[in-house]
């Protein structure tokens, strides 16, 4: 059956739920943003696998990503290293994966967050019959990109990667 996946505004509410607990960070509607996946530094994959599931992906550009783990891991955006900003997108995937799935009334369980530059997952996602789409965001100074799917066999993809 189709997921009622909600629109562009209530996808940002969800994740604006995440931005202000997690980061203390507001998140709006960007649509003068980039919807391409290839534009961004680095995004993390979250797959629900099974019937009735989706993929939940989490990207931002590098500046964005600093902003993003300088605040999640509360040090100077000087001190954030690759590390950090791979743990803080996958953070914010599976956070953001969670409200999306409570607010679905789910029961499929979250699968395990996989990072992945930018562009390789652009280059994964463009395949149209993956059937994804992206929701351009903005965490507080941060740019952010929400890509959602509801093909099933997109989630297999990244099961164990």
């Amino acid at each position: 059956e189709m997921l009622d996946i909600p629109d562009h505004h209530g996808l940002t509410d969800l994740f604006n739920n995440v931005t202000t607990s997690m980061l203390c960070m507001d998140c709006i509607v960007a649509n003068d943003l980039p919807a391409d996946p290839r534009e961004y530094h680095s995004t993390a994959v979250l797959p629900i696998p099974g019937d009735g599931g989706f993929t939940l992906a989490v990207s931002s550009d590098l500046q964005g990503c600093t902003v993003l783990s300088a605040a999640m891991f509360a040090v100077d955006a000087t001190e954030v290293d690759p590390e950090m900003i791979n743990d803080t997108m996958a953070e914010l995937a599976n956070m953001a994966a969670g409200q999306l799935k409570g607010r679905l009334s789910l029961g499929n369980s979250l699968g395990l967050p996989v990072n992945l530059p930018g562009k390789d997952f652009a280059d994964k996602s463009a395949n149209s019959a993956n059937g994804w789409s992206h929701y351009p965001m903005r965490a507080g100074k941060a740019v952010v990109l929400l890509s959602i799917t509801t093909q099933t066999s997109v989630a297999e993809e990244y099961i164990g990667s």
